[in-house]
């Protein structure tokens, strides 16, 4: 019978384990001294560009283009009102006018005007 990779036990020593992935006495080789990254590549600041610009301008009125593509209905859709609150995915817009809050989905908004210059920086 033919002892193919999966019977030779040198790949196996060879494949990296869990273990030297979380090897912390060396943050860049592990003990049988192959090479791993274990820092995280994951930039601290989590937030959008969007989020941060929305966060800035809560309080400011603003019209609020949405589209919901698999709605035949609400297909796309104006919402009109003061930027109340800006979450990591969501935004809460209130309308003076009928007193209703619309809790808008981010992944939904296409864009937004207001009324007065946002503050973006």
């Amino acid at each position: 019978m033919n002892s193919g990779f999966l019977n030779d036990n040198s790949y196996w020593r060879m494949t990296p384990s869990y273990d030297d992935f979380l090897n912390t006495s060396n943050n860049s080789s592990s003990s049988n001294g192959m090479n791993f990254q274990t820092t995280n590549p994951i930039p601290t600041n989590t937030g959008t560009y969007a989020q941060n610009v929305l966060q800035k301008n809560i309080g400011i009125s603003g019209y609020f283009f949405v589209s919901f593509p698999d709605s035949v209905d609400w297909r796309d859709k104006i919402f009109y009102g003061v930027l109340t609150e800006a979450g990591d995915d969501y935004i809460l817009v209130y309308n003076e006018d009928n007193r209703e809050y619309y809790l808008i989905w981010s992944i939904y908004l296409n864009y937004a005007s207001f009324e007065q210059k946002p503050a973006v920086k």
